[in-house]
């Protein structure tokens, strides 16, 4: 089936690119997360049934799409997916999120449940957001007080500023290996371009806005630190599918709890055995099983009602 690339202006003068295969079930719509985009998807997007109708979209200073306005919270990445998926007039779809992504999905169902029929976690950042915690120059943390101004996170010499500066110096050797050392596991793919990858995160813009927004997420009852939660989670009621590798070194396991008892969804969780960080490029064919396997329950449904 062919992939087409497309753009969709936002009333907000953004503009989000996105791909998309065509097929014949309701949308299933992929979020990516920070120093990332859609290129993310390309290898689920091979192993999956032609019969999915597949979007991966292009979050704000992201890939092919624009930064006209500064990001500052997981909401304003939710709201720019849920006037995307209206231009696009589709909906409920089902929705993929990887990493922070997960959470920005989540935030899409707070602000219209009408348009989320499942959601999909894939190695999520926790219902209670990502702190980053103050670290001295041997990465030890030497405070409990996560950072929370852009500043202090720019500031950070183990995780952000290293990133930061990379992107801003178009240094491609050293995101390759920021890829293969802390976001990949498993012996990657034949068919991953990995150069592909590291170019589209060379474009983007609002890396430090996106680990900010990630930082102040927060839709637990409980304080991560930075921000009280909101208690928000336990109003998502959408169909859950947590997927997880139990090699990720970004997500602990803890955190994955955390979300499980923060979320009013009755969870599933399938834990990836061997995976890191990226099940859909260490392990795409296993993320379409499962993800099949999920979407499978919809249309039983759907053939039993009809």
């Amino acid at each position: 089936m062919t992939v087409e690339t497309h753009v969709v202006t936002l009333p907000s003068g953004d503009q989000l690119a996105y791909r998309e295969r065509m097929g014949e079930t309701d949308p299933v719509v992929f979020i990516h997360t920070n120093c990332s985009s859609s290129i993310h998807w390309e290898l689920v997007f091979d192993e999956l049934d032609p019969r999915y109708h597949l979007i991966a979209v292009d979050l704000r200073g992201c890939g092919g799409s624009s930064y006209l306005e500064p990001v500052d919270s997981i909401a304003d990445f939710a709201n720019d997916v849920a006037a995307f998926l209206a231009a696009l007039d589709v909906g409920p779809v089902h929705v993929v999120g990887w990493s922070s992504g997960a959470a920005i999905g989540l935030q899409v169902e707070l602000k219209a449940p009408s348009l989320v029929r499942s959601q999909t976690l894939i190695s999520p950042v926790s219902a209670r957001g990502y702190p980053i915690l103050k670290k001295d120059n041997a990465g030890n943390v030497i405070s409990q007080q996560p950072l929370a101004t852009r500043a202090e996170l720019a500031a950070d010499t183990l995780q952000i500023a290293p990133v930061l500066e990379a992107i801003e110096t178009n240094d491609a050797e050293f995101l390759t290996a920021y890829l293969q050392t802390l976001v990949f596991n498993e012996q990657l793919p034949d068919a991953l371009d990995l150069a592909d990858h590291v170019a589209e995160m060379l474009t983007q813009e609002g890396f430090l806005d996106f680990v900010y927004a990630t930082a102040h997420f927060n839709i637990s009852s409980v304080d991560n630190g930075v921000e009280q939660g909101t208690g928000e989670g336990m109003h998502l009621r959408a169909p859950m599918l947590v997927l997880y590798g139990t090699e990720d070194s970004v997500i602990l396991r803890q955190m994955i709890d955390h979300t499980l008892s923060d979320v009013g969804s009755d969870a599933a969780l399938v834990v990836l055995e061997g995976v890191g960080h990226a099940p859909a490029i260490e392990a795409p064919a296993r993320v379409a099983t499962e993800l099949e396997a999920f979407f499978g329950k919809f249309d039983a449904v759907s053939n039993s009602v009809s």
